[in-house]
Protein backbone atom coordinates (compact mmCIF):
# COMPACT_ATOMS: atom_id res chain seq x y z
CA UNK A 1 0.00 0.00 0.00
CA UNK A 2 1.37 3.41 -0.99
CA UNK A 3 2.08 6.02 1.67
CA UNK A 4 -0.27 9.02 1.60
CA UNK A 5 1.52 12.33 1.05
CA UNK A 6 1.49 14.89 3.85
CA UNK A 7 -0.38 18.16 3.43
CA UNK A 8 2.86 20.07 2.98
CA UNK A 9 3.92 17.63 0.23
CA UNK A 10 0.61 18.16 -1.58
CA UNK A 11 0.94 21.94 -1.34
CA UNK A 12 4.53 21.86 -2.55
CA UNK A 13 3.56 19.58 -5.45
CA UNK A 14 0.94 22.13 -6.58
CA UNK A 15 3.31 25.13 -6.30
CA UNK A 16 6.22 25.77 -8.63
CA UNK A 17 9.44 24.93 -6.85
CA UNK A 18 12.31 27.42 -7.05
CA UNK A 19 14.88 24.64 -7.03
CA UNK A 20 18.42 24.88 -5.65
CA UNK A 21 19.94 28.32 -5.38
CA UNK A 22 23.49 29.48 -5.92
CA UNK A 23 23.94 29.86 -2.16
CA UNK A 24 22.63 26.35 -1.42
CA UNK A 25 23.65 23.86 -4.12
CA UNK A 26 22.63 20.92 -1.95
CA UNK A 27 19.02 22.10 -1.52
CA UNK A 28 16.35 19.68 -2.59
CA UNK A 29 13.23 21.23 -4.16
CA UNK A 30 10.10 20.73 -2.10
CA UNK A 31 11.83 20.34 1.27
CA UNK A 32 11.42 23.93 2.39
CA UNK A 33 8.58 23.05 4.80
CA UNK A 34 9.36 21.08 7.92
CA UNK A 35 7.84 20.64 11.39
CA UNK A 36 10.06 23.44 12.71
CA UNK A 37 8.80 25.96 10.14
CA UNK A 38 7.56 29.35 11.39
CA UNK A 39 3.92 28.41 10.72
CA UNK A 40 4.06 25.37 12.99
CA UNK A 41 6.10 27.13 15.66
CA UNK A 42 3.42 29.84 16.01
CA UNK A 43 1.03 27.35 17.55
CA UNK A 44 0.27 28.21 21.16
CA UNK A 45 1.81 25.64 23.50
CA UNK A 46 -0.19 23.80 26.12
CA UNK A 47 -3.80 24.26 25.02
CA UNK A 48 -4.66 21.02 26.77
CA UNK A 49 -3.38 22.47 30.03
CA UNK A 50 -5.18 25.79 29.72
CA UNK A 51 -8.75 24.50 29.90
CA UNK A 52 -9.20 23.68 26.23
CA UNK A 53 -11.15 20.57 25.22
CA UNK A 54 -10.91 18.55 22.05
CA UNK A 55 -13.94 18.80 19.74
CA UNK A 56 -14.38 16.13 17.08
CA UNK A 57 -16.60 17.03 14.14
CA UNK A 58 -17.34 15.60 10.72
CA UNK A 59 -16.90 17.90 7.71
CA UNK A 60 -16.68 17.17 3.98
CA UNK A 61 -13.22 15.96 2.98
CA UNK A 62 -12.76 18.79 0.45
CA UNK A 63 -13.63 21.42 3.09
CA UNK A 64 -11.14 19.95 5.57
CA UNK A 65 -8.38 19.94 2.96
CA UNK A 66 -9.13 23.51 1.82
CA UNK A 67 -9.23 24.72 5.43
CA UNK A 68 -5.91 23.07 6.28
CA UNK A 69 -4.27 24.51 3.16
CA UNK A 70 -5.53 28.03 3.90
CA UNK A 71 -4.54 27.79 7.57
CA UNK A 72 -1.06 26.60 6.60
CA UNK A 73 -0.71 29.39 4.03
CA UNK A 74 -1.75 31.97 6.65
CA UNK A 75 0.39 30.41 9.38
CA UNK A 76 -2.67 29.89 11.58
CA UNK A 77 -3.86 26.99 13.70
CA UNK A 78 -7.15 25.27 12.80
CA UNK A 79 -8.15 25.29 16.49
CA UNK A 80 -7.82 29.07 16.63
CA UNK A 81 -9.86 29.50 13.42
CA UNK A 82 -12.66 27.20 14.63
CA UNK A 83 -12.67 28.94 18.04
CA UNK A 84 -12.97 32.34 16.35
CA UNK A 85 -15.85 31.15 14.18
CA UNK A 86 -17.70 29.47 17.08
CA UNK A 87 -17.31 32.54 19.31
CA UNK A 88 -18.85 34.72 16.59
CA UNK A 89 -21.68 32.27 16.02
CA UNK A 90 -22.49 31.97 19.74
CA UNK A 91 -22.34 35.76 20.19
CA UNK A 92 -24.92 36.23 17.42
CA UNK A 93 -27.42 34.35 19.57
Amino acid sequence: MAKRPSLSEVIKRDEPSPGPTQSDPEATPGTEMNPASPASSQREPGKRRRGWLQLNVYVPKELRTAAKVKALQEGRDISDIVTELLEGWVADG
